[in-house]
């Protein structure tokens, strides 16, 4: 029993590291591999979908009436004793609610407090407090013809920035029914592609991988590596020292491979990355070499300034080789 928990516990490791280090984007510093845990995640959320677009299918009506006989799919919660296909449902629907949200026709089926109806970027949900309101349904916010929204309505019960996104919304130019729509697709339907690109962000929200303000984690400097017009093992070699991830004994030692971390030509220093390309005197020694027949910058810009040194030498090159 232990030896199969270190395995599993193996297996979840080497999973991780492959999301972190081989699934990200290019972009936020990847290899751009499909993260097949989040990948069959979005095929579930597909079936999710098919139940909420198509509730008169067959399959609909039975699982309605196992799993959620008075309620609706997306207020669905686990039940006590769920069939297997029931928890793969359940799997993707909980990333199908990431994406969701409502489209305003007559309001009448939208919850003000509860559902996510309001379109924006961080939360589709109403971000002022209830209080003392006993408004229930977005019905109620527009006026009795159902033309435009109560602005004094709105004013009273809701803070300036949701009723200016309120505001927003564009309403259905004759009485129709309220109806939901995947988010992250410009005509509502829903596809794997934008699911598993959901996935992806939510993902590195959570880990906060990279140091960069961009909320899918993307940075530019990624780009000077991978459309650099050199064979693609270069690019694979710049991305490894970009991660630090060469195995030099410096990393070896780390994880207990190697005695000792030191540099076996200088047997001076430890072997970085760095140390590796750079500050070793073999490295210096042919960097000097190459400088007689190509344009290299000066050794003040090959200096180690963190672990983005390397990124910053190539947008600094690259800035300087425009002008």
């Amino acid at each position: 029993m232990s030896f199969g928990g270190v395995q599993i516990k193996a297996r979840e490791k080497w999973l991780g590291f492959l999301g972190t280090r081989w699934c990200s984007r290019n972009a936020g510093g990847g290899l751009g591999f499909k993260d097949l845990r989040l990948f069959n995640q979005a095929l579930l959320a597909r079936q999710a979908w098919r139940l909420l677009i198509y509730p008169d299918n067959l399959c609909a009506k039975l699982l309605k009436a196992r799993y959620f006989p008075r309620g609706h799919l997306l207020d669905t919660a686990f039940c006590s004793n769920p069939s297997s296909t029931w928890q793969a449902i359940m799997h993707g629907l909980s990333l199908l609610k990431k994406g969701v949200i409502w489209r305003v026709g007559d309001g009448r089926q939208i919850r003000i407090w509860r559902d996510p109806w309001i379109p924006r970027e961080l939360s589709n949900r109403v971000a002022s407090r209830r209080g003392r309101c006993r408004l229930h349904w977005v019905a109620e916010l527009l006026k009795s013809d159902g033309s435009d929204r109560d602005q004094s309505r709105l004013r009273s019960y809701f803070c300036p920035a949701d009723v200016d996104a309120i505001s927003r919304i564009r309403l259905a130019p004759r009485n129709t029914d309220d109806f939901v729509a995947w988010q992250p697709e410009k005509n509502g339907m829903f596809s794997v592609r934008s699911a598993y690109n959901l996935a992806m962000m939510e993902k590195t929200r959570e880990c906060s991988m990279a140091s960069s303000s961009n909320p899918l984690g993307d940075r530019k400097l990624w780009s000077n590596i991978w459309n650099c017009e050199v064979p693609p093992k270069v690019r694979i070699f710049a991305w490894k020292l970009s991660r630090d991830i060469l195995p030099t004994k410096g990393n070896k030692f780390k994880r207990r491979l190697e005695a000792t971390p030191i540099c076996d030509l200088c047997g001076n220093n430890d072997e970085t990355s760095h140390h590796a390309v750079v500050s070793c005197p073999q490295a210096r020694a042919l960097r000097i070499a190459m400088s007689e027949h190509w344009h290299l910058p000066d050794d003040e810009q090959f200096r180690y300034t963190g672990k983005d040194w390397l990124l910053l030498l190539l947008d600094r090159y690259l800035v300087e080789a425009c002008r």
